[in-house]
Protein backbone atom coordinates (compact mmCIF):
# COMPACT_ATOMS: atom_id res chain seq x y z
CA UNK A 1 0.00 0.00 0.00
CA UNK A 2 0.84 3.97 -0.33
CA UNK A 3 2.54 5.39 2.86
CA UNK A 4 1.19 8.42 4.25
CA UNK A 5 2.79 12.02 2.55
CA UNK A 6 3.22 15.55 3.08
CA UNK A 7 1.00 17.28 0.90
CA UNK A 8 3.41 20.12 0.39
CA UNK A 9 5.23 20.26 -2.94
CA UNK A 10 8.79 20.60 -1.26
CA UNK A 11 7.91 18.24 1.77
CA UNK A 12 8.02 15.12 1.95
CA UNK A 13 10.24 12.63 -0.67
CA UNK A 14 9.17 12.16 -4.30
CA UNK A 15 10.80 8.86 -4.50
CA UNK A 16 11.55 6.78 -1.49
CA UNK A 17 13.06 2.83 -1.34
CA UNK A 18 13.25 0.78 1.29
CA UNK A 19 15.23 -2.88 1.51
CA UNK A 20 14.82 -5.33 4.06
CA UNK A 21 17.81 -7.87 3.25
CA UNK A 22 17.07 -9.60 6.59
CA UNK A 23 13.47 -10.57 5.39
CA UNK A 24 15.25 -10.87 1.98
CA UNK A 25 17.51 -13.50 2.92
CA UNK A 26 14.52 -15.48 4.05
CA UNK A 27 13.33 -16.44 1.00
CA UNK A 28 14.87 -18.66 -1.98
CA UNK A 29 14.60 -15.44 -4.77
CA UNK A 30 15.89 -12.74 -2.24
CA UNK A 31 18.78 -15.45 -1.13
CA UNK A 32 19.66 -16.12 -4.45
CA UNK A 33 19.57 -12.34 -5.57
CA UNK A 34 21.82 -11.51 -2.85
CA UNK A 35 24.22 -14.21 -3.39
CA UNK A 36 24.35 -12.97 -7.51
CA UNK A 37 24.67 -9.66 -6.32
CA UNK A 38 27.94 -10.25 -4.26
CA UNK A 39 29.17 -12.73 -6.88
CA UNK A 40 28.83 -9.77 -8.87
CA UNK A 41 30.76 -7.72 -7.02
CA UNK A 42 33.32 -10.10 -6.38
CA UNK A 43 34.28 -10.09 -10.18
CA UNK A 44 33.75 -6.81 -10.90
CA UNK A 45 36.27 -5.98 -8.23
CA UNK A 46 38.36 -8.78 -9.67
CA UNK A 47 38.43 -7.66 -12.69
CA UNK A 48 39.56 -3.90 -11.96
CA UNK A 49 41.61 -4.42 -9.25
CA UNK A 50 43.60 -7.22 -11.08
CA UNK A 51 43.21 -9.29 -8.08
CA UNK A 52 45.36 -7.16 -5.89
CA UNK A 53 41.93 -6.63 -4.17
CA UNK A 54 39.02 -9.09 -3.12
CA UNK A 55 35.62 -8.11 -1.43
CA UNK A 56 37.74 -9.64 1.81
CA UNK A 57 39.96 -7.00 1.86
CA UNK A 58 37.32 -4.51 1.43
CA UNK A 59 35.33 -5.64 4.27
CA UNK A 60 38.59 -5.77 6.40
CA UNK A 61 38.92 -1.93 5.84
CA UNK A 62 35.35 -1.28 6.23
CA UNK A 63 35.21 -3.67 9.39
CA UNK A 64 32.08 -5.51 8.85
CA UNK A 65 30.90 -7.69 5.70
CA UNK A 66 28.52 -5.30 3.83
CA UNK A 67 26.40 -8.38 2.46
CA UNK A 68 26.15 -10.40 5.60
CA UNK A 69 26.37 -7.34 8.59
CA UNK A 70 24.12 -4.91 6.56
CA UNK A 71 20.12 -5.46 7.77
CA UNK A 72 17.92 -2.94 5.95
CA UNK A 73 18.42 0.24 3.76
CA UNK A 74 16.58 2.87 2.97
CA UNK A 75 17.18 5.47 0.17
CA UNK A 76 14.72 9.20 -0.41
CA UNK A 77 14.96 11.77 -2.62
CA UNK A 78 13.29 15.00 -2.15
CA UNK A 79 13.49 16.54 -5.35
CA UNK A 80 14.65 14.09 -8.71
CA UNK A 81 15.68 17.13 -10.32
CA UNK A 82 18.09 18.55 -7.45
CA UNK A 83 19.30 15.60 -5.56
CA UNK A 84 21.34 18.01 -3.16
CA UNK A 85 17.97 18.71 -1.77
CA UNK A 86 17.19 16.39 1.09
CA UNK A 87 18.56 12.88 -0.58
CA UNK A 88 19.35 10.44 2.43
CA UNK A 89 20.86 7.18 2.88
CA UNK A 90 20.30 5.08 5.92
CA UNK A 91 22.32 1.69 6.39
CA UNK A 92 21.21 -0.86 9.43
CA UNK A 93 24.12 -2.93 10.65
CA UNK A 94 23.83 -5.84 13.58
CA UNK A 95 26.06 -4.58 16.16
CA UNK A 96 29.06 -2.20 14.31
CA UNK A 97 29.71 0.39 11.54
CA UNK A 98 32.98 -1.07 11.73
CA UNK A 99 36.01 1.45 10.83
CA UNK A 100 33.88 3.83 8.96
CA UNK A 101 33.51 6.14 11.76
CA UNK A 102 37.47 6.40 11.49
CA UNK A 103 37.54 6.35 7.45
CA UNK A 104 35.75 9.73 7.22
CA UNK A 105 38.78 11.53 8.73
CA UNK A 106 40.95 10.71 5.41
CA UNK A 107 38.07 12.18 2.79
CA UNK A 108 38.21 16.23 1.81
CA UNK A 109 37.19 18.72 3.95
CA UNK A 110 36.28 16.70 6.91
CA UNK A 111 34.43 18.71 9.48
CA UNK A 112 32.23 17.68 12.50
CA UNK A 113 29.73 19.24 15.14
CA UNK A 114 28.10 18.11 18.40
CA UNK A 115 24.21 18.62 17.64
CA UNK A 116 22.12 17.75 20.74
CA UNK A 117 22.68 14.16 21.16
CA UNK A 118 23.92 13.90 17.57
CA UNK A 119 27.44 14.46 16.00
CA UNK A 120 27.13 15.31 12.47
CA UNK A 121 30.15 14.24 10.39
CA UNK A 122 30.24 16.11 7.24
CA UNK A 123 32.29 16.03 4.35
CA UNK A 124 33.12 17.22 0.99
CA UNK A 125 32.40 14.25 -2.18
CA UNK A 126 35.78 13.41 -3.57
CA UNK A 127 34.51 13.46 -7.50
CA UNK A 128 31.88 16.44 -6.62
CA UNK A 129 33.53 18.96 -4.50
CA UNK A 130 30.47 21.36 -4.99
CA UNK A 131 27.97 18.90 -2.60
CA UNK A 132 28.68 18.19 0.67
CA UNK A 133 27.64 15.07 2.38
CA UNK A 134 26.36 14.69 6.14
CA UNK A 135 25.91 11.84 8.12
CA UNK A 136 25.41 10.51 12.13
CA UNK A 137 26.24 7.11 13.54
CA UNK A 138 22.96 5.85 15.89
CA UNK A 139 22.83 3.59 18.60
CA UNK A 140 19.36 1.46 17.76
CA UNK A 141 17.53 -1.61 19.51
CA UNK A 142 19.65 -4.78 21.14
CA UNK A 143 23.31 -3.15 20.21
CA UNK A 144 22.52 -2.18 16.80
CA UNK A 145 23.93 0.32 15.27
CA UNK A 146 22.48 2.28 12.42
CA UNK A 147 24.49 5.44 9.42
CA UNK A 148 22.55 7.89 8.59
CA UNK A 149 23.46 10.40 5.31
CA UNK A 150 22.00 13.35 3.41
CA UNK A 151 22.99 16.09 1.27
CA UNK A 152 21.00 18.35 3.19
CA UNK A 153 22.07 18.56 7.10
CA UNK A 154 18.53 19.82 8.20
CA UNK A 155 17.37 16.12 7.00
CA UNK A 156 19.27 14.01 9.35
CA UNK A 157 17.14 14.51 12.41
CA UNK A 158 14.03 13.65 10.87
CA UNK A 159 15.62 10.64 9.16
CA UNK A 160 17.17 9.49 12.09
CA UNK A 161 13.61 8.99 13.78
CA UNK A 162 12.68 6.01 11.06
CA UNK A 163 13.65 2.66 11.80
CA UNK A 164 14.99 1.48 8.37
CA UNK A 165 14.42 -2.09 9.74
CA UNK A 166 10.02 -1.48 9.86
CA UNK A 167 9.83 1.94 7.29
CA UNK A 168 8.03 0.12 4.44
CA UNK A 169 6.93 -3.43 6.11
CA UNK A 170 3.46 -4.47 5.24
CA UNK A 171 3.55 -7.79 5.95
CA UNK A 172 6.32 -9.96 7.66
CA UNK A 173 7.34 -11.09 4.45
CA UNK A 174 7.91 -7.80 2.83
CA UNK A 175 11.44 -7.08 1.58
CA UNK A 176 11.45 -4.22 -0.62
CA UNK A 177 9.15 -1.12 -1.01
CA UNK A 178 9.48 1.58 -3.56
CA UNK A 179 7.43 4.77 -3.85
CA UNK A 180 7.06 7.72 -6.36
CA UNK A 181 4.91 10.52 -5.30
CA UNK A 182 5.43 12.38 -7.68
CA UNK A 183 5.38 11.82 -11.63
CA UNK A 184 5.96 14.89 -13.05
CA UNK A 185 9.08 15.13 -14.60
CA UNK A 186 9.22 11.26 -15.38
CA UNK A 187 9.85 10.90 -19.67
CA UNK A 188 6.29 8.61 -19.82
CA UNK A 189 6.10 8.99 -24.00
CA UNK A 190 3.71 9.13 -26.31
CA UNK A 191 0.56 6.65 -26.22
CA UNK A 192 -1.80 4.48 -23.92
CA UNK A 193 0.89 5.29 -21.19
CA UNK A 194 0.50 8.60 -21.16
CA UNK A 195 -3.07 8.49 -20.99
CA UNK A 196 -2.60 6.17 -17.43
CA UNK A 197 0.03 8.52 -16.38
CA UNK A 198 -2.41 11.56 -16.61
CA UNK A 199 -4.71 9.69 -13.88
CA UNK A 200 -2.02 8.30 -11.86
CA UNK A 201 -0.72 10.32 -9.16
CA UNK A 202 1.46 7.88 -7.00
CA UNK A 203 2.72 4.72 -7.52
CA UNK A 204 4.39 1.72 -5.40
CA UNK A 205 5.41 -1.26 -5.99
CA UNK A 206 6.22 -4.12 -2.64
CA UNK A 207 8.05 -7.65 -2.96
CA UNK A 208 7.37 -10.35 -0.60
CA UNK A 209 8.01 -14.28 -0.69
CA UNK A 210 5.73 -16.04 1.18
CA UNK A 211 6.33 -19.64 1.66
CA UNK A 212 7.39 -21.13 -2.14
CA UNK A 213 5.80 -18.04 -3.90
CA UNK A 214 7.05 -14.73 -5.15
CA UNK A 215 4.67 -11.98 -4.94
CA UNK A 216 4.59 -8.35 -6.67
CA UNK A 217 2.13 -5.72 -5.54
CA UNK A 218 1.63 -2.55 -8.03
CA UNK A 219 -0.31 0.07 -6.08
CA UNK A 220 -1.86 3.03 -8.15
CA UNK A 221 -3.79 6.10 -6.50
CA UNK A 222 -5.82 8.70 -8.79
CA UNK A 223 -6.97 11.90 -8.08
CA UNK A 224 -10.43 10.81 -7.35
CA UNK A 225 -13.04 7.33 -6.91
CA UNK A 226 -13.80 7.44 -10.24
CA UNK A 227 -10.35 7.82 -12.43
CA UNK A 228 -9.47 4.73 -9.72
CA UNK A 229 -12.47 2.66 -11.24
CA UNK A 230 -11.62 3.46 -14.72
CA UNK A 231 -8.07 2.14 -13.95
CA UNK A 232 -9.52 -0.73 -12.29
CA UNK A 233 -11.49 -1.54 -15.66
CA UNK A 234 -8.38 -1.13 -17.81
CA UNK A 235 -5.89 -3.71 -15.40
CA UNK A 236 -9.17 -6.47 -15.53
CA UNK A 237 -9.72 -5.88 -19.25
CA UNK A 238 -5.96 -6.25 -19.60
CA UNK A 239 -5.86 -9.62 -17.70
CA UNK A 240 -8.68 -10.56 -19.74
CA UNK A 241 -7.08 -9.72 -22.93
CA UNK A 242 -3.82 -11.65 -22.14
CA UNK A 243 -5.71 -14.75 -20.75
CA UNK A 244 -7.82 -14.87 -24.20
CA UNK A 245 -4.79 -14.66 -26.37
CA UNK A 246 -3.36 -17.38 -25.07
CA UNK A 247 -6.15 -19.99 -26.30
CA UNK A 248 -5.33 -18.84 -29.73
CA UNK A 249 -3.56 -21.12 -32.37
CA UNK A 250 -1.43 -18.68 -32.77
CA UNK A 251 -0.39 -17.77 -29.29
CA UNK A 252 3.44 -17.27 -29.64
CA UNK A 253 5.82 -18.56 -26.06
CA UNK A 254 5.55 -15.51 -24.74
CA UNK A 255 2.20 -14.63 -24.70
CA UNK A 256 1.71 -18.15 -22.72
CA UNK A 257 4.53 -17.49 -20.12
CA UNK A 258 2.94 -14.20 -19.94
CA UNK A 259 -0.60 -15.73 -18.69
CA UNK A 260 1.13 -18.34 -16.73
CA UNK A 261 2.84 -15.01 -14.84
CA UNK A 262 -0.55 -13.84 -14.12
CA UNK A 263 -2.20 -16.74 -13.44
CA UNK A 264 -2.80 -15.71 -9.71
CA UNK A 265 -3.26 -12.46 -10.37
CA UNK A 266 -6.30 -10.25 -8.96
CA UNK A 267 -7.11 -6.14 -9.06
CA UNK A 268 -8.38 -4.91 -6.37
CA UNK A 269 -10.07 -0.63 -5.53
CA UNK A 270 -9.67 0.76 -2.35
CA UNK A 271 -11.39 4.58 -2.77
CA UNK A 272 -8.92 5.84 -4.87
CA UNK A 273 -5.80 3.37 -4.87
CA UNK A 274 -6.40 0.52 -7.57
CA UNK A 275 -3.96 -2.71 -6.54
CA UNK A 276 -2.76 -5.12 -9.14
CA UNK A 277 -1.27 -8.01 -7.06
CA UNK A 278 0.23 -11.26 -8.54
CA UNK A 279 1.91 -14.67 -7.25
CA UNK A 280 4.45 -16.72 -8.97
CA UNK A 281 6.51 -20.10 -7.60
CA UNK A 282 9.56 -19.06 -6.62
CA UNK A 283 11.62 -21.46 -8.55
CA UNK A 284 10.06 -19.98 -11.84
CA UNK A 285 11.02 -16.81 -11.02
CA UNK A 286 14.60 -18.17 -10.48
CA UNK A 287 14.43 -20.13 -13.90
CA UNK A 288 13.24 -16.85 -15.54
CA UNK A 289 16.27 -14.61 -13.85
CA UNK A 290 18.43 -17.18 -14.85
CA UNK A 291 17.85 -17.21 -18.54
CA UNK A 292 16.64 -14.10 -19.56
CA UNK A 293 18.61 -12.11 -16.95
CA UNK A 294 21.64 -14.23 -17.23
CA UNK A 295 22.00 -14.18 -13.22
CA UNK A 296 24.53 -16.29 -11.32
CA UNK A 297 21.42 -17.66 -9.59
Amino acid sequence: PLRAQEPAADQGEALSVWVDLDAMRQGSVGARLISAAKQLVENEIARKGKGEITLEKIGETLGFDPFEDLQAVTFGIVRPGSPEKGMQLTLQLRETTGNIEGLLLALPEYDSEEKGALTVHSFQLPDKPSLRVYATFVDGPRGSKRIVASLDEEALSPAVENDPRTAGASSAETFAHVQLNRLDGLKIGKGPQQNIAKLVTRIAFDAEEPGDEFALKLTMEASSDRQAEQLQQLAQGMLAMVNLAKDMEDADKEVKLLAKVLNKSSVTREGSQVALSLRVASDMVIEFLRKEARLPL
